[in-house]
């Protein structure tokens, strides 16, 4: 199972695409990505998850509770990929006068039209470590422009 959370117009060809607002349900499946328990999704089951611009949606309060959550779904040798925007690469650029101050507003509070505000900045290196405690390893990282990307592997216990 492959799992494209938080997907809002992103729909993903052989995922299953969940939103807590899907824009279309016949590609897109309602739900509370924070939570994959009320998805229906089974521990140990999800191949590959990713999450793209999903983590400024989820307060900064329950991260660690939502990421683990998703690791207890991954499979092992499983993978989840995520990428939003890094709040500290969006505070540099701000004060270097890179970004205006509309499109700062943008990013950190969303777009006007969006069902739902967002609700915190995240850095790579605060995920990575979360992700890092919860025994996933980082397989692939960057910032491209304003976002961070990152990619990690639950190993196969024994």
């Amino acid at each position: 199972m492959k799992l494209n959370l938080g997907c809002g117009q992103d729909f993903r060809i052989n995922y299953t695409n969940i939103d807590k607002h899907p824009v279309d349900t016949k590609y897109v499946q309602y739900g509370d990505f924070t939570n994959l328990n009320l998805c229906g999704i089974s521990d140990n089951s999800v191949e590959e998850m990713v999450c793209v611009d999903g983590l400024s949606y989820i307060p900064n309060q329950k991260i660690v509770e939502v990421l683990t959550n998703w690791v207890t779904k991954m499979a092992p040798d499983g993978e989840l990929f995520i990428q939003t925007f890094d709040g500290s690469v969006l505070g540099n650029m701000m004060g270097y006068s890179q970004v205006g101050l509309e499109q700062s507003n943008e990013f950190i509070y969303g777009n006007p039209q969006d069902k739902e505000p967002r609700r915190a900045l995240y850095t790579l290196p605060y995920i990575e470590s979360i992700l890092k405690n919860l025994k996933l390893t980082t397989v692939e990282k960057g910032i491209s422009s304003v976002n961070f990307y990152i990619r990690a592997k639950k190993l196969v216990t024994k």
